[in-house]
């Protein structure tokens, strides 16, 4: 299998192709650059207090991640002040984690990168979708709430990706299919007892991370 979140140059003309026919804002179909809504603003300005102004563009789907859920509305948001500068990029996710069984729980989670499309945070909304969850050792049925220490691991991880994780062939590869716990060469590099999670929270980030190179090239 192929290393995390690496496009291959054929996804990549794929994308470069969707560019030219579906985001040039001279065309009537193409994305615009509409006015941020409260919404946005509830989750973003924090990061952004200056935003005025969105354009969304949905993900190819030559580039949609392997859990993803409910692909047709995945999409990628630009965020600009009212002169339409850059400010940064936002991304709401829904997503299986891919654990052995199938039976580990979905998650929803945004991701906020700076106006380079470098990471600056993760998080669940709160009141609106469920926290992170993680395994409780010894216990394959039952998960609990990330810990806001765990919070702070997951969001360390996002900034500074273990080599490991984007080297790994294949998620499974990290826990013990039938204990569920982390094998020892993962400890460390993912939170405890969330190695899934922390894969697929890190699959999101750096795949966004390369299609806002291409998606938003015009927008830089």
């Amino acid at each position: 299998m192929r290393h995390l979140f690496r496009l291959t140059v054929w996804q990549l003309v794929l994308v470069v192709a969707f560019i030219f026919q579906g985001c040039d804002d001279s065309s009537s179909s193409g994305p615009k650059i509409v006015s941020v809504d409260d919404d946005d603003k509830a989750l973003f300005s924090s990061y952004f207090p200056d935003m005025q102004l969105k354009k969304e563009i949905p993900v190819p789907a030559e580039s949609l991640e392997e859990n993803i859920i409910e692909p047709k509305d995945a999409s990628i948001v630009c965020i600009y002040d009212e002169f339409e500068n850059v400010m940064g990029y936002v991304r709401h996710v829904k997503t299986g984690v891919g654990c052995h069984d199938k039976q580990c729980s979905a998650i929803q989670f945004d991701i906020v990168f700076d106006s380079q499309g470098e990471f600056l945070d993760i998080f669940h909304e709160e009141g609106t979708t469920a926290p992170f969850m993680k395994g409780i050792p010894d216990n394959t049925s039952d998960s609990i709430p990330f810990t806001e220490d765990d919070m702070t691991a997951l969001k360390g991880f996002m900034a500074n990706p273990p080599s490991l994780l984007l080297n790994l062939d294949d998620r499974l590869d990290m826990v013990d299919d039938l204990t569920g716990a982390t094998f020892e060469a993962y400890v460390g590099s993912v939170v405890a007892d969330a190695a899934y999670t922390t894969y697929t929270c890190l699959e999101y980030v750096v795949n966004t991370q390369l299609l806002i190179q291409t998606l938003f090239a015009d927008s830089e």
